[in-house]
């Protein structure tokens, strides 16, 4: 059997292929016309007559194609793409991100762009978009988050050829405004762990004062094992988070996918050494022993189930407001306590940086600079010459 490409322009080529191929007494023309769940798709009919005679009615097939392939893609609508697009979209995201972006897009993309036709949505109509969810009272970062939600549905479309640039460049998303973090005094974090252990809540008093002593986003420290902690070392490695799902949890990689934490302070290995003697104590009665792997935060005996983040969030806000603690600082604001702390105490960035987890120390310098002024004034003051 022989097999021949058609020659073609290559702007045709770029989006549709055909071949010959000799198929007993006649020849099978194929035409490829993209792919669906990851496979390729082709069309195909057979003809009869000489080779020649087959490629002049390939070139009139692959017309044929182009032109219905390319009117259903002309009248596909930003749901119906978007009803092609997630199935496969979702699976690179995270459970819980998988949920926001949905709601997202169900709540203030696709009944605001739905119906209208992918080829017909300009920047302009994104702008007018935009501008009425600011009107409606939608925080511009919210907006802005919005957009940025919107612009891959667009950059497949560009792939699948339904459209030559995504109207998302061509469109200005509001200006963010950053806020500083908010991180809690040495006082307030001292009130919330001696609230925590006279109500009993032995573990929420631990996880406080760790979280804050390695910095470690809420889900990573629910993802703490005993074999994660070397009280002997005085270390601790931050190398998986916890994630509620349906039915469960999710067990995942850092947020950044690095290995985080490192060295803590005697008094947060004495606080440790406090609660495993705990948790040891109440196995002990049930007739276990503690396993490297069970859990640092467990709300069972054996620690093999962790303590969810949304537990640790709602118990904490039950303590801080009996520890008469301002309502902004969360569980969140542990992380930015550690960092704030490090920074103005003039730890190096590179430090911070991956003790936090942070992908690069400019990451750190533009989350928390606004703690590095009074660090940048004592730097300025060591340098004066005076008169």
């Amino acid at each position: 059997m022989t097999l021949s490409m058609v020659g073609m322009d290559r702007s045709r080529v770029a989006f549709m292929r055909g071949s010959v191929r000799k198929r007993g007494s006649g020849w099978q023309l194929r035409v490829y016309v993209g792919q669906h769940a990851g496979k390729d798709v082709y069309r195909s009919r057979t003809v009869r007559g000489s080779k020649r005679e087959a490629e002049a009615e390939l070139r009139r097939f692959l017309d044929e194609v182009e032109r219905q392939v390319g009117h259903d893609d002309h009248h596909v609508t930003v749901e119906q793409l978007f009803n092609r697009w997630w199935p496969r979209h979702k699976h690179d995201l995270a459970t819980a991100t998988v949920t926001t972006h949905e709601g997202d897009f169900r709540r203030h993309i696709l009944p605001h762009l739905g119906e209208h036709r992918v080829v017909d949505v300009r920047g302009r109509h994104l702008d007018a978009w935009m501008a009425e969810l600011l009107d409606a009272g939608l925080k511009a970062n919210y907006v802005a988050d919005l957009h940025r939600r919107l612009s891959p549905l667009f950059t497949q479309a560009v792939k699948w050829e339904i459209i030559a640039t995504n109207p998302c460049r061509q469109s200005t998303p509001p200006k963010r405004t950053k806020k500083p973090p908010v991180a809690p005094t040495a006082e307030e974090l001292s009130a919330i762990v001696a609230t925590a252990e006279a109500e009993g809540e032995h573990m929420l008093a631990t996880y406080v004062a760790v979280a804050a002593a390695i910095g470690a986003r809420r889900g990573e420290m629910c993802g703490l094992r005993w074999g994660d902690v070397d009280l002997d070392a005085g270390a601790i490695r931050v190398v998986r988070s916890i994630t509620k799902v349906a039915g469960g949890h999710q067990v995942k990689s850092t947020k950044t996918g690095a290995v985080s934490g490192g060295a803590i302070s005697a008094s947060t290995v004495e606080r440790l050494r406090s609660w495993r003697a705990r948790v040891e104590a109440n196995l002990a009665l049930v007739g276990g022993e503690l396993s490297r792997d069970a859990y640092v935060f467990s709300p069972e005996v054996e620690g093999m189930v962790p303590y969810y983040p949304d537990s640790v969030s709602h118990r904490f806000r039950v303590v801080r407001d009996a520890a008469g603690v301002r309502r902004e600082i969360s569980v969140n604001t542990l992380r930015h306590f550690h960092a704030t702390t490090l920074i103005a105490a003039g730890v190096d960035p590179r430090t911070v940086a991956s003790r936090l987890g942070h992908s690069s120390p400019n990451l750190t310098l533009s989350t928390y600079a606004a703690s590095i002024p009074a660090t940048d004034r004592a730097a300025a003051e060591l340098i004066d010459l005076g008169d």
